[in-house]
């Protein structure tokens, strides 16, 4: 199965841990197809810490919302982590404290040296035994800005009420519910139930009846009309009689039959996705600045003849100057440098080994590509105050 997935949970194996017990008989030695873990208790807490750096106002209140889901108090929603997702296990509750840091603080009062502790990570080493930090711990104010802020970047209104009635959030938070739904509607399919694969319904219709070919039901037993109590008034009409046993013809030809429609409106999560996407990608671009166009390619080309190299010969330092193209001779070749005269009048000059194009591995290569006595077309880049040229390969 292709794209990201997530699974049900199922409070039932909280209660039962007998029901992800392995039954039969395995060989743990030589069998490679069953994994051994030691499921975490119930109720056991854990602590960790997310480090961010450099985020915007929406974006701290995109991490807050991904990692809390705060919609509501009539909701409760919970992650997953770990192994055994699909048999109901790693479920967890995430509470987070927002801590920032100050880097730096307005000036607001003139005497830093009376209160310490208003100065930014940036304005003070030490705070007593220990390093100045500056950090603080968010109010639950300053939390719910952060959350209209990302509310505002992604539906484009400050409100997370708004936010909320995007289909592909209100689909994925169907999934995250806790304590989850039935265990029969989310119960695994039997192989006989794969052999005529049923289209499977969205998450918000998980307990509306959902028939087979054959009259079966998702499992493969005897189909029935299972609802969750959200839905308990719009469950599918069920079949007076179970069909009898049919040959595999008239089953290929009835799973290319479409299932009954719903009773309610479905839903299409692509539509909003898609505009949702681009508008995220518009605001993107917005904040980031405006987006660079690229260079119109002319029509035609016309060639450029380049102008004609001409060598200087200074006489003196004082006539040499910077992007000047000299001819120098090799008179030293040094681990670190390369010395050379610079034209008739023999001014000293030196280019590093650094601005030797393409980079020479070692003093040993150097003095390969720079021969005593050789000439080169070198450009100026300086004189330094004891009156030597700086040279380099490239026109500065």
């Amino acid at each position: 199965m292709r794209g990201h997935k997530l699974y049900w949970h199922k409070q039932s194996v909280v209660r039962n841990r007998a029901e992800i017990e392995e039954k039969s008989n395995v060989s743990w030695e030589s069998d490679t197809q069953h994994t051994q873990i030691r499921p975490v208790s119930d109720g056991v807490t854990f602590k960790f810490r997310v480090h961010f750096e450099n985020l915007l106002a929406y974006e701290v209140g995109a991490l807050l919302w991904a990692l809390t889901l705060p919609c509501g108090a009539n909701e409760q929603y919970r992650h997953k982590i770990g192994m055994g997702k699909a048999l109901g296990l790693g479920s967890v509750a995430i509470s987070a404290v927002l801590h920032l840091t100050e880097r730096s603080v307005s000036a607001s009062s003139a005497d830093h040296s009376a209160q310490p502790e208003k100065k930014g990570r940036y304005e003070q080493l030490f705070a007593g035994q220990d390093w100045h930090r500056a950090e603080r711990q968010t109010s639950e104010e300053e939390d719910k800005e952060f959350l209209k802020a990302f509310a505002g970047f992604a539906v484009g209104q400050p409100d997370m009420k708004v936010f909320m009635t995007d289909s592909r959030i209100r689909l994925l938070l169907t999934m995250l519910r806790w304590p989850g739904p039935s265990a029969d509607d989310t119960q695994t399919m039997s192989l006989e139930a794969l052999k005529v694969r049923p289209v499977l319904p969205m998450p918000d219709h998980i307990g509306d009846r959902l028939l087979s070919p054959g009259g079966q039901g998702r499992s493969g037993g005897p189909a029935n009309a299972r609802t969750t109590g959200r839905f308990q008034s719009e469950r599918r009409t069920p079949e007076a009689t179970q069909s009898p046993p049919r040959g595999q013809q008239e089953l290929a030809s009835e799973r290319r039959k479409p299932l009954d429609a719903p009773t309610r409106k479905v839903i299409e999560p692509g539509v909003q996705g898609r505009q949702l996407e681009a508008n995220l990608k518009a605001r993107f671009v917005e904040k980031q600045g405006a987006e660079q166009q690229p260079e119109p390619i002319p029509a035609t080309k016309t060639p450029v003849a380049e102008p004609a190299r001409v060598i200087a010969e200074p006489q003196s330092i004082q006539e040499v100057e910077k992007g000047m193209l000299v001819r120098a001779t090799v008179t030293e070749v040094r681990f670190d440098a390369i010395r050379f005269e610079i034209g008739a009048a023999r001014l000293p000059g030196t280019m590093l080994e650094s601005r030797v194009i393409p980079k020479a591995k070692d003093v040993e290569e150097l003095s390969e590509r720079f021969p005593i006595g050789a000439a080169f077309e070198l450009w100026v880049l300086n004189v330094n105050k004891k009156g030597n040229v700086q040279l380099a390969m490239q026109k500065p």
